[in-house]
């Protein structure tokens, strides 16, 4: 049917639901709590119509049995947070405040579940977008940063070059995003979302713009999550236009790489945060052990099984091996690991597997797949899901993977 041909009805349906998702992450960027609060609205509404709304519209999804699993898991999520006063005993009950944040995550994989659902259409509509959006603040980023560094010294090409390549914390831009990592995370998503899904020289050329911005916002998580997503879209580009080459050649290029990341971290055990290589002195990878030996040994088998708690894993200032400054495990990972057990552990995984197979089958949803990878990427260097921006982006995303016929389920 021609879209002059359809009913206004139809039409109201279209906007609203190619505009809800571009409007909740334009929220989570400029006014945190007003977002929460919206989204869990939003989310709520969307639910009683979904539920109450006419027959053809209330299951439009099959479940699979690892679907209600995920459903399960997620409720799990949300009665731990409600128990975890024990933990979070010295922390004045900040388990519940952030009660709030932890609802607005599944908030906004209800209402992108459902969009997607409804109309794919709109959906795609929306994350176009947002992508649009993201583009927008990395040219905003660059026009605040580069006069900046231009300035700094005797303002020549030299002193710019040197400024770079000597970057200082100074130096790092955030854009809109408050923190510089976040603020990469955003753009290494937006990489992979088309902004214009018919020319693609075109929209490849747009993009070249966050090169520099994410040179400046100095985020290595970042620099790692671009490699990964130009990989993904070498594969998709690659396999596209000569498919008889087959798909080994990714895993020709891509297990050797992985294994050699491992064998840095492992050998090396280089220091992230403070940038230098010798033991563990300092920085993410103490966290990260301390957590995996002590913090997550010595829970209750319930907790290994089900998690202590959205938000728990902030205590890491008040452990042996603290680090000023830094409360967090820094890293999305092994934080749900730790604070959703190792059933909500595998639930996530579920769906990230999905996505490496929309990426292997280069199915429709294949840039999603590649933008939540990329982003899966960054999170292993940070809680990706306690900041709104990129948790609302990454729920929207993941729950394009949700839902599916029983058959594609991994």
């Amino acid at each position: 049917m021609e879209w002059r041909e359809c009913e206004p009805q139809a039409r109201i349906c279209f906007f609203v639901c190619a505009a809800v998702l571009p409007v909740l992450f334009l929220f989570s960027i400029f006014d945190e709590r007003l977002f929460n609060k919206i989204v869990i609205m939003v989310a709520f509404a969307v639910f009683c119509i979904w539920f109450f709304g006419q027959k053809e519209h209330k299951m439009v999804m099959n479940l699979s049995l690892a679907d209600r699993f995920v459903i399960v898991m997620g409720i799990a999520a949300f009665l731990t947070t409600l128990r975890a006063s024990d933990i979070m005993a010295d922390l004045q009950g900040v388990a519940y405040t952030h009660i709030e944040e932890m609802q607005r995550l599944f908030a906004a994989a209800v209402i992108a579940c459902f969009v997607y659902k409804y109309n794919k259409k709109a959906f795609r509509v929306g994350m176009t977008a947002i992508s649009w959006i993201i583009w927008f603040t990395a040219i905003y980023q660059l026009r605040t940063t580069i006069p900046q560094l231009a300035a700094s010294g005797d303002g020549t090409v030299a002193a710019l070059q040197a400024n770079l390549l000597d970057m200082k914390v100074d130096f790092q831009s955030c854009s809109v995003y408050r923190h510089p990592i976040p603020c990469a995370t955003a753009f290494v998503i937006s990489m992979a979302i088309p902004m214009i899904w018919r020319w693609w020289w075109l929209d490849l050329l747009l993009k070249l713009i966050y090169i520099p911005s994410l040179i400046v916002a100095y985020a290595r998580s970042g620099w790692i999550g671009a490699a990964a997503v130009l990989l993904l879209i070498l594969f998709e580009v690659i396999h596209r236009r000569y498919p008889k080459l087959g798909k080994w050649w990714l895993a020709i290029i891509g297990i050797p790489a992985v294994v050699a990341a491992f064998l840095y971290f492992l050998i090396f055990r280089f220091d992230i945060r403070s940038g230098g290589i010798g033991g563990m002195q300092n920085g993410r990878l103490r966290y990260w052990r301390y957590a995996l030996t002590v913090m997550f040994p010595e829970r209750p088998l319930v907790s290994k099984l089900f998690g202590n708690g959205f938000y728990t894993s902030i205590v890491m200032d008040q452990t042996p091996v603290a680090q000023p400054g830094y409360p967090a495990i820094d890293n999305g990972f092994i934080t749900i690991f730790y604070e959703q057990g190792i059933m909500g552990f595998i639930a996530v995984m579920l769906l990230l597997l999905r996505a490496v197979k929309s990426v292997w089958k280069v199915d429709e949803d294949r840039w999603y797949a590649i933008a939540l990878i990329g982003g899966a990427v960054t999170g292993i260097f940070y809680e990706i899901h306690f900041w709104s921006q990129i948790g609302f982006l990454m729920a929207v995303l993941i729950a394009v993977f949700f839902g599916r016929a029983a058959d594609s389920a991994v």
